[in-house]
């Protein structure tokens, strides 16, 4: 009588898929990458947007989303997509707390 048992990660695999809350993982890196901030979009709702997204990444799909693909959809705000394109060495939470800086500071 040899009953075997799924390991953890299997009944996670299969809850997963069973309601639909497993994302492709290459997919969402490929949305991030494509994700454009809109015209007259404030930086801070974007980057709820790109947040969401990110976060849906598992850990080693996360790395291939670089600074450069955040700064990279910012093109729509000329201004900071200039200040954050001269950053060098900045992490992605540095990238998104400068470009809602400039965004407020715009504002006013």
């Amino acid at each position: 009588n040899d009953t075997s048992y799924p390991t953890f990660s299997e009944i996670i695999d299969a809850l997963e898929g069973f309601y639909g809350i497993k994302e492709n993982q290459n997919l969402l890196v490929r949305e991030i990458r494509s994700l454009r901030i809109k015209h007259n979009e404030k930086v801070k709702d974007f980057n709820t947007r790109f947040r969401s997204l990110y976060l849906k990444l598992y850990k080693k799909h996360k790395k291939p989303v670089s600074v450069l693909d955040y700064v990279d959809s910012l093109r729509n705000n000329e201004e900071a997509w200039k200040r954050l394109s001269l950053q060098n060495d900045i992490s992605l939470k540095q990238a998104y707390n400068a470009a809602e800086k400039v965004d407020r500071l715009m504002i006013n």
